[in-house]
């Protein structure tokens, strides 16, 4: 039996049960933890569905997933503010839970016709659980857009021998700029938030870096919303009281930054779990920009996990892929989306179109200038009729929503 959950307050009072499905299933993905998802749909959650399985009724969980729903059309493994999204089951029943899921979705909710599986890793395996999940219906999974990097810096070696890894110019970068900042900040250190720090003084470091920050102006920063600076207050505080998770093993918040005599002038917001740290925010401010200060913390942080924390393995890059990162890596994670349609008038066409007929059209563009020029038609047409839909889409809800409110406040 499928039971599904659409409010943060039934989540949280899922938490025992959760806690040891996760332990059951062996899993060591933090952004599935209780205590990771219950900050998540507190405070950054938009429609949500959680989906738990039970063999049969008062039995314990063998099978949970969670699904953003805020489109009309599809549900989405969660992604926004999380990473690394999945079914928690045991190893070996991943297949048979995704179909148990598959037909409760399209089942109960009429107007989805595709399931999108956003991060997944684009393996034989993976590929081969998507085939005995759909059976029959094995040709209505397609891959779906570019793939995803995600940076890994690996931190279990010497500072030293982790900059030998690096190319050479990476080197000079690395020495040229930590050798600037210093002589031209005196003062400049680098420093973590104690763990007997509050959430607010975590946010006072945020606030006067981000004030005078690009992410201020472009509309990125955590002080910009509120449901931001609720949702990484309780991320720092993971980990930092006995109520967070049920072991000592749990996430945990951390923050780090590069400071001079008037304050913090980068940052660094993560969580620390199962021997890596998972780097979710940071910034710095703009009027130090011509030191790179957001660099040059990263920087330190690698010297210090690998000089002095030796419990810990590996920095996680997270959030957009840009040049920093790549040079600073050590390995990289792809991360693909694959689509899921329901047999019928608009998943079978959408499949047939995306699956065989968009690479087979992608070749020839390739090849031929002038079918080139048909591709580059084509997306702007899509473009145009996706737009389109989602305006109506959103007029057909407001619609909806207006009359479901006078219904409700007859006058």
């Amino acid at each position: 039996m499928i039971e599904r959950i659409t409010t943060a307050a039934e989540f949280r009072a899922l938490r025992g049960e959760w806690e040891q499905l996760y332990c059951d299933c062996r899993s060591s993905n933090v952004f599935l933890t209780h205590a990771w998802l219950s900050a998540w749909t507190t405070h950054m959650a938009g429609s949500f569905a959680v989906l738990c399985r039970r063999p049969r009724p008062g039995a314990p969980l063998d099978a949970a997933a969670i699904f953003a729903t805020d489109h009309h059309n599809r549900w989405c493994y969660v992604t926004e503010h999380s990473y690394l999204p999945g079914i928690l089951c045991a190893p070996d029943g991943e297949a048979e839970a995704l179909r148990a899921f598959l037909l409760y979705i399209f089942s109960h909710e009429p107007l989805v016709w595709r399931v999108v599986l956003h991060r997944c890793l684009s393996t034989a395996d993976f590929h081969r659980m998507l085939d005995r999940a759909l059976g029959a219906l094995r040709f209505l999974w397609v891959p779906r857009g570019a793939v995803v990097p995600s940076r890994i810096i690996d931190t279990a070696v010497s500072f030293d021998d982790y900059l030998a890894q690096r190319p050479s110019k990476v080197r000079q970068e690395i020495r040229r700029k930590r050798r600037r900042i210093v002589q031209q900040i005196p003062g400049v250190t680098f420093a973590e938030l104690p763990p007997t720090a509050s959430s607010a003084d975590a946010l006072d470091i945020v606030a006067h870096v981000e004030e005078d920050s690009w992410k201020r102006s472009a509309d990125t920063a955590i002080i910009s919303h509120r449901r931001e600076r609720d949702f990484y207050s309780a991320v720092f505080e993971l980990g930092h009281n006995n109520n967070d998770n049920g072991d000592s093993g749990g996430p945990r918040g951390r923050l780090f930054s590069l400071t001079d005599d008037s304050g913090a002038i980068a940052y660094v917001l993560g969580v620390e779990y199962q021997r890596v740290f998972f780097a979710l925010k940071t910034s710095y401010r703009a009027d130090h920009a011509r030191h790179a200060p957001g660099q040059v913390l990263f920087f330190d942080l690698i010297e210090h996990f690998c000089q002095s924390e030796q419990q810990l393995d590996a920095i996680e890059l997270l959030g957009t892929d840009s040049r920093w990162k790549r040079e600073l890596a050590t390995r990289t994670r792809e991360e693909h989306t694959f689509e899921i349609m329901r047999p019928g008038a608009i998943g079978l066409p959408y499949t047939v179109a995306q699956g065989y007929l968009r690479p087979k059209m992608r070749e020839a563009a390739a090849r031929d200038p002038h079918m080139a020029r048909l591709w580059q038609l084509a997306k702007r047409i899509k473009s145009t009729a996706l737009s389109i839909s989602s305006t109506i889409s959103s007029m057909t809800n407001s619609t909806s929503h207006g009359i479901s409110k006078d219904r409700s406040n007859p006058r």
